[in-house]
């Protein structure tokens, strides 16, 4: 089992909207090595550190379950989408989606610990 870092800003999409939901898609990954770790590493089961960025604190809100494997984001080949990739294509899609949470926990934040610099996977 891995560990990953999964980001949201918590005023679009929170740890609670997620606990609500139950599951729920991870789109909008635009940085291609995120989109390769997602498509070819993530694996069913594998843990991630739900970290809420651009809050106050910013800081890992708690930890989710991979429930799904990775699958093409069908909202890159339509043009009047916001996530809308002129280069993608059916064999080559450019983006791709994760089935990001079962089972969200929430953690204290002053518990949390955030090393800077970490992007992705990290061996525990």
């Amino acid at each position: 089992m891995a560990y990953w870092l999964i980001k949201s800003n918590p005023s679009c999409f929170s740890i609670k909207d997620l606990e609500g939901a139950g599951t729920e898609m991870w789109d909008g990954v635009r940085n291609y090595r995120a989109r390769n770790f997602m498509r070819d590493d993530m694996q069913l089961g594998d843990k991630a550190f739900f970290y809420h960025s651009s809050a106050k604190p910013s800081g890992v809100a708690g930890i989710v379950t991979i429930s799904q494997a990775g699958y093409p984001d069908i909202t890159q080949f339509h043009p009047e989408h916001r996530h809308y990739d002129p280069k993608a294509t059916a064999e080559n899609p450019q983006r791709i989606r994760r089935e990001s949470a079962e089972n969200p926990q929430r953690i204290r934040r002053e518990s949390a610990m955030v090393y800077g610099g970490c992007d992705f996977q990290s061996s525990f």
